[in-house]
């Protein structure tokens, strides 16, 4: 059973994915870039849009709390599916986001 924020959350990320994944295949057929080269500017995308979505008084923590999510993520996914075993990694989020 999910919560209504979950669900809300889940179907933001849907739509951000879907998005994406529509402007990854555009600007490719369009410019020639690889997926590789693609995705590698993705991977930079939470940072951009934390620098463009915060508000001033709020951007350090902000950016802090991206970078440390993100962080948390990589080592997650690196434990729960590569098989890599780290002490401190946290469960990547939520069972229903993920």
């Amino acid at each position: 059973m999910t919560t209504e924020e979950e669900q809300n959350r889940v179907a933001f990320l849907r739509e951000a994915a879907e998005n994406i994944s529509e402007l990854i295949n555009r600007y490719s057929a369009d410019t020639g870039l690889s997926l590789h080269e693609l995705l590698l500017d993705v991977a930079q995308l939470p940072i951009w849009v934390t620098a463009n979505t915060s508000p001033i008084n709020k951007g350090d923590q902000n950016m802090a709390m991206t970078m440390s999510q993100m962080k948390n993520l990589a080592l997650a996914y690196e434990h729960q599916v590569l098989g890599v075993d780290y002490e401190a990694t946290q469960s990547f989020g939520s069972p229903t986001l993920h």
